[in-house]
């Protein structure tokens, strides 16, 4: 079911859409995949602008995910190893005390902006900067990260240069 914006253009519900493309004369919307929303305005002289909605869903999935990571990589002095060497896993609440919310909030939200912008160019045969980060695309990156609740939307705009991909 499509809805219409304030700014005449189609925007697609997330939890039904899948690499699907709507196109008006001023915003291209595309859903990169379930959960993530983006409209961009045509690129001008090499810079594009985004603006990206990602449902609880994903930014809650992407929270425990990073935590599952974080669980792998951290070592406590004493901690016993698995066989392989490997740490045993920690629980999550031992985890967010051992690197705090704030650090873990912001690898979750610069991973899940950058993903969703590089996403959006190489669907749309554009070629970011090698060097892309978070804070060089997003103006307001601190509020993005202070606001950021994992299972809530998170919703924020983007710029970046761009060229075409030939």
């Amino acid at each position: 079911m499509l809805s219409l914006t304030s700014r005449n253009a189609f925007t697609l519900p997330c939890a039904h859409t899948r690499h699907v493309q709507s196109r008006t004369g001023r915003l291209h919307v595309v859903s990169l995949r379930k959960g993530i929303v983006v409209e961009a305005k045509p690129p001008k002289e090499g810079k594009l602008d985004l603006r990206v909605r990602i449902d609880a869903d994903v930014t809650g999935k992407a929270y425990d995910e990073a935590l599952r990571e974080l669980g792998r990589s951290v070592e406590l002095p004493g901690q016993r190893k698995r066989k392989g060497g490997k740490a045993t896993p920690l629980p999550k609440g031992m985890i967010i005390s051992l690197v705090g919310k704030k650090k873990i909030n912001r690898f979750v939200v610069d991973g899940l902006i950058t993903e969703s912008v590089c996403d959006y160019a190489a669907e749309n045969n554009l070629q970011v900067p090698s060097d892309l980060s978070a804070a060089g695309v997003v103006e307001d990156i601190e509020g993005v990260r202070t606001s950021f609740v994992a299972g809530e939307d998170l919703e924020f705009e983007a710029s970046t240069s761009v060229r075409a991909v030939e």
